[in-house]
């Protein structure tokens, strides 16, 4: 299942804003403003998908809500967007952008790297040195035209 977790944190966030702006507007742009059940749980749980969103520690920053917990109330309110349209008996009038919503929720929550790599400026520092350093010896040899502090 891991290998199958392709999405990293940052990404997820950019969709979770993404899908809170399709539920939030989806009652207008697919139609269905006129059933009011189907308006209101799409609107809550758009403005949720953005205070949950706002307050989790994607990278770096630490914040109140945690990546792993917030991809578990994704999975959550993906599944209660799913089945709302027969849980809340507005299927006859609107069921395909609800349940596709929360089917992209799901699939997002899913498919996240639930790890977050912190960079700290040490982290930094090392990494950048790691990479501009350049090695004296190769494992064939001594690098050309590169002089050891020894032979100084």
């Amino acid at each position: 299942m891991n290998n199958l977790r392709i999405i990293t944190p940052r990404y997820h966030s950019t969709f979770d804003y993404l899908i809170a702006a399709l539920l939030c507007g989806g009652p207008w742009f697919f139609g269905y403003a006129d059933v009011g059940t189907a308006l209101w749980l799409s609107v809550i749980s758009g403005v949720a998908l953005i205070v949950y969103s706002t307050v989790t520690t994607y990278e770096r920053a630490e914040k109140l809500l945690g990546i792993q917990t917030h991809l578990l109330i994704d999975i959550v309110l993906g599944a209660l967007l799913l089945l709302s349209p027969w849980m809340f008996g507005y299927a006859a009038e609107v069921w395909l952008p609800l349940v596709l919503l929360g089917l992209a929720l799901i699939a997002a929550a899913l498919l996240t790297e639930p790890k977050i790599r912190m960079v700290t400026p040490k982290t930094a520092r090392s990494a950048v040195r790691e990479k501009t350093t350049k090695p004296e010896s190769t494992p064939w040899g001594k690098v050309e035209g590169k002089k050891s502090q020894e032979q100084e």
